[in-house]
């Protein structure tokens, strides 16, 4: 994940996550998840080591509050509360975006565009980068994405 090292965060790791299998005839015919985890992949900021959490989602077009599932935004968001930082990685039509959880725009029954999460990205504005780089003890952002601090 280069693009995640080149916004600045280390120790970059997928979260182990185990699979169960459906064979018939000794052929692998359907593989899903066995358990549910927190975000797809964990990272840390230096200096001071604050937390990461990354969930990655690979959309065409749009990206929607639906397209999360339960467990990952009550992860997302607990992470938050706990002092670390959730990130959202959006593959789509026009290239990648990495955006700060809870991302603007996203809400029950709404969605976003690459042009909405332009202003969000991480890769291209350098004010929040910054911002999430500083100490944590200045820099929190609550679950409802209000600034604290």
């Amino acid at each position: 994940m280069p693009f995640l090292f080149a916004i600045g965060l280390e120790r970059i790791r997928p979260i182990h996550r185990s699979w169960k299998v459906k064979r018939a005839g000794g052929k692998i015919t359907a593989a899903f998840p066995d358990a549910k985890v927190d975000g797809d992949l964990s990272a840390v900021i230096p200096p001071y080591g604050r937390s990461v959490l990354v969930e990655v989602k690979s959309r065409e077009r749009r990206l929607t509050y639906s397209d999360f599932e339960p467990h990952q935004i009550a992860a997302m968001t607990d992470h938050i509360k706990h002092g670390g930082v959730a990130l959202v990685v959006w593959w789509n039509d026009d290239g990648l975006r990495i955006m700060r959880w809870p991302v603007t725009g996203l809400a029950p029954g709404k969605g976003i565009d690459d042009k909405d999460a332009a202003g969000q990205d991480l890769q291209r504005n350098s004010d929040l980068r910054a911002m999430m780089m500083a100490h944590p003890a200045t820099n929190r952002i609550n679950p409802q994405g209000e600034a604290n601090g």
